[in-house]
């Protein structure tokens, strides 16, 4: 029998816009590199109080290690791919929300028309916008995660 390639067994317990993700975005960002708590602050946007405070839960949670020295911390390598998705999750539900505001769905009775069956239609490509001359669709604006899989 086929299993899910995602280990769900792992949740990574960390919601969005908190000083949480902020900082686990700044590690997934350079996962080859550990930051003292000074750093943390400034490279994700947190009050330096408030960092010492958000790393030791991360410790805690097993997202991020000590590096051998005790002062700087970085992504814990075994768990950096479940990080990123949990991230990632964030980044693709703040983009929906941008594009489909609470009202879209109410004042747009029709909206599933233009859907594809995906038991018929094949999926859009990946460079759909670029292709019709949509290059600047405004996707991948959100600063809070970047794309890790260019």
């Amino acid at each position: 029998m086929p299993i899910g390639i995602h280990d769900d067994d792992d949740p990574i317990d960390v919601r969005p816009n908190t000083n949480e993700a902020r900082i686990l975005a700044v590690l997934t960002r350079h996962p080859d590199s550990a930051f003292t708590k000074a750093e943390l602050a400034e490279y994700a946007g947190v009050k330096t109080t408030s960092v010492y405070k958000t790393v030791d839960r991360l410790l805690e949670k097993g997202l991020v290690e000590r590096h051998a020295d005790g002062e700087h911390v970085h992504i814990h390598h075994d768990r950096r791919d479940a990080i990123y998705r949990r991230l990632r999750s964030f980044k693709d539900a703040s983009t929906f929300e941008r594009i489909f505001d609470d009202d879209y769905f109410a004042e747009t009775p029709d909206w599933d028309e233009d859907l594809p069956d995906l038991g018929r239609e094949p999926l859009p490509s990946r460079d759909a916008d670029a292709v019709e001359g949509n290059a600047d669709s405004g996707l991948d604006e959100i600063a809070e995660m970047p794309d890790l899989d260019e």
